[in-house]
């Protein structure tokens, strides 16, 4: 789930593995540098791990804006965020919302 608050994205989601416990999660907006995010309960040593995190919105002066893709995004207001959470044999779940 997403929801704007102000200036910034508030995340929330649950990842789920039936074999293994979630190793670590990351995130990207707009096919930035992923960075890496802790479920709320700081550890990931479990099967299902929850997040709640909020991001600052990209801006139109952001770095990103060498990219005609990125700078289009931003002036459209819309973005792209993709979350990726491994698994400790390092299997891949992937999600994505616009």
């Amino acid at each position: 789930m997403r929801k704007v608050e102000g200036d910034q994205i508030r995340l929330t989601f649950r990842a789920v593995d039936s074999f293994s416990p979630i190793s670590h999660a990351e995130y990207t907006i707009d096919a930035d540098d992923w960075q890496l995010v802790d479920p709320v309960g700081q550890i990931s040593d479990s099967k299902t791990e929850s997040y709640d995190f909020a991001v600052p919105i990209p801006s139109a002066n952001s770095e990103a804006e060498d990219s005609t893709e990125a700078a289009a995004a931003a002036g459209s207001g819309e973005h792209t965020i993709v979350v990726r959470v491994y698994d400790r044999f390092e299997n891949m779940g992937i999600g994505k919302v616009v």
